[in-house]
């Protein structure tokens, strides 16, 4: 059984690790480039979508979909983390991909047609980027979970979706 005392040790030690942790942080992130920079956006976004798409391809060759793109040609460039939104896009993709795959599936005698459309545009003081799939949807009854950390609509074992980070934005 443990004591009162070994266990605040225990305790002091997990402290300072964290605290170790977090002065590294900066200086980790800074070597592996995800600093907040000027970015153009349309071509982060284009880049994001090309490496998914090849990405699906490599796992499956006879992986086909048709790509939509609507980039807002008036974006100045904006302060973002690029690859904080690039894994947050890949994720987006990655799972458009998956949906319409899925649908393409089950509707594979009705000759449907998979489709993922990426489209960006600058609002008053904001920019946006959305994207949109016709595959299989999101039941109602878990849209509310969708921002939760590490949730997903694929089966079991097909996929996590880490949480972006606040830095990101």
């Amino acid at each position: 059984m443990r004591t009162f005392t070994s266990a605040m040790s225990e305790f002091d030690a997990i402290f300072d690790r964290i605290g170790e942790a977090r002065s590294v942080q900066p200086v980790a992130c800074r070597s592996l480039g995800c600093e907040r920079r000027q970015v153009d956006l349309n071509a982060l976004v284009d880049d994001a979508l090309n490496l998914a798409y090849h990405g699906a391809r490599a796992q499956d060759q006879s992986f086909s979909i048709t790509l939509q793109r609507e980039f807002a040609g008036s974006i100045a460039p904006i302060m973002l983390a690029p690859q904080d939104i690039t894994r947050v896009l890949l994720n987006l993709l990655s799972n458009g991909f998956y949906a319409a795959r899925e649908r393409q599936r089950a509707e594979a005698a009705s000759g449907f047609q998979p489709t993922l459309k990426v489209a960006t545009r600058e609002l008053d003081d904001a920019v946006e980027i959305r994207v949109r799939d016709n595959g299989i949807g999101i039941p109602s009854e878990i849209k509310d979970r969708l921002f939760q950390p590490f949730f997903t609509t694929k089966a079991d074992g097909r996929g996590h979706r880490p949480r972006l980070p606040p830095s990101a934005c």
